[in-house]
């Protein structure tokens, strides 16, 4: 089924997101309701806002929001639900690898405790499938997003790619929700011109600044926010330190602040910061795109900080990274992230063929050249692949076993 409404305001959630709330409770119900008007056929949407301890001990709901299609009603049995997950179930079921997945591709990923509460919570809803958005906003503190779905859910690689953009904006967002006090560092105006710095390492990346908070202005104008490329256009964090706040004066003037707002680096002593960053979202499943896009850096930096990490810790690829250092990060690691074992009496013959010849490194074009078949065909296969397993990539998809 398509899980996206055709011509959603994608840009209205992130204006949501972004504005300001007297307590956490308003800004999820206005995030839940924001949410829920991209989605085609929502069932039951909800925002969970959830704290937890060292080792995902102790978990105590923040925040608990349902809504149909408007968001009317607390969760009175969330924090019942969280009381029954021990620390290896809040885990399972919280930290499931990918930012964004389905009921059913979690269910067939996750055992034990966090498997039978999973699905006994489907059946209570009477849905087969149902999508679901993480944010870790810092560490010790998770947000999600669900709505169930009249059938099951296959997500096509675009909708991924925007709801992946929303779940960076959902983080930094409830980030500065959780953190009110988070540093101003300028002001800008719609064409990006700077009316007040207090941040003097502003000047170094000036012309960047200016010529991003102007794009997000322009994704912003009616004729181009319903494009499906406009949320491209406003990144969660600049480079991986500011994120952009739109605001309005009494008089209804647009301005925008640069606001400080990176995530709080887990302690680790050979990384620096933006290793830290970079490799708890690959942990997590994030693409190399989606986590140039969450963190403002190109492309190259990303591979560049995976590598250097992984060679601080002597290890020499980035799946090696992750099976090591993701559980550091309140990550599944690696095998999570891409989605654990296949199962492979669920796969045809031909798909079980197309993994093998990917994980020799093969492209599409190679592969069809293999099996004499068109390219059409195995970019299908591959993709039914990624479905199957849950990988969110396909360099993941290559790493799942067995």
């Amino acid at each position: 089924m398509t899980l996206l409404a055709a011509r959603a305001d994608v840009i209205g959630v992130l204006e949501a997101l972004y504005e300001p709330a007297p307590d956490l409770e308003r800004w999820s119900r206005r995030a839940l309701g924001a949410f829920t008007s991209l989605l085609a056929d929502p069932l039951t949407p909800s925002l969970g806002v959830v704290a937890h301890g060292d080792d995902f001990a102790g978990p105590t709901p923040l925040a608990a929001v349902v809504g149909g299609g408007a968001v009317d009603d607390l969760s009175p049995g969330f924090a019942a639900q969280l009381r029954c997950l021990g620390r290896e179930g809040m885990r399972a079921v919280y930290y499931p690898g990918p930012t964004v997945t389905t009921y059913r591709a979690s269910e067939a990923h996750i055992t034990g405790e966090g498997l039978a509460i999973l699905r006994a919570y489907r059946a209570a809803v009477g849905a087969p499938d149902g999508s679901v958005l993480f944010a870790y906003p810092r560490p010790g503190l998770v947000v999600v997003v669900s709505s169930w779905a009249s059938e099951v859910v296959h997500l096509a690689r675009g909708e991924r790619r925007v709801l992946e953009r929303v779940a960076g904006h959902l983080d930094t967002a409830a980030r500065l929700q959780v953190a009110p006090e988070a540093a101003v560092a300028a002001v800008l105006s719609p064409a990006g011109r700077f009316v007040h710095v207090a941040d003097a390492a502003v000047a170094a990346r000036r012309e960047r600044l200016a010529a991003h908070v102007a794009q997000v202005e322009r994704a912003r104008l009616e004729r181009h926010r319903r494009e499906p490329a406009a949320i491209d256009h406003w990144q969660a964090l600049i480079v991986g330190r500011y994120s952009v706040v739109p605001r309005e004066d009494t008089d209804g003037k647009r301005y925008y602040l640069l606001v400080h707002n990176a995530p709080r680096a887990e302690p680790h002593a050979r990384f620096t910061a933006r290793e830290i960053d970079v490799v708890r979202l690959a942990a997590r499943g994030v693409t190399g795109k989606g986590i140039s896009y969450a963190l403002g850096l190109s492309p190259s930096a990303v591979s560049t900080a995976l590598q250097r990490a992984a060679a601080k810790v002597g290890l020499r690829s980035r799946t090696a990274l992750l099976a090591v250092v993701g559980p550091m990060f309140g990550a599944a690691g690696a095998a999570g992230a891409a989605g654990g074992d296949v199962d492979r009496a669920a796969l045809t013959p031909a798909e079980r063929d197309v993994l093998s010849l990917l994980r020799r490194g093969m492209s599409n074009e190679e592969i069809a050249s293999a099996r004499a078949r068109s390219r059409r065909t195995v970019a299908n296969q591959v993709a039914s692949l990624l479905q199957k397993t849950g990988a969110p990539s396909r360099r993941a998809l290559a790493a799942v076993g067995p």
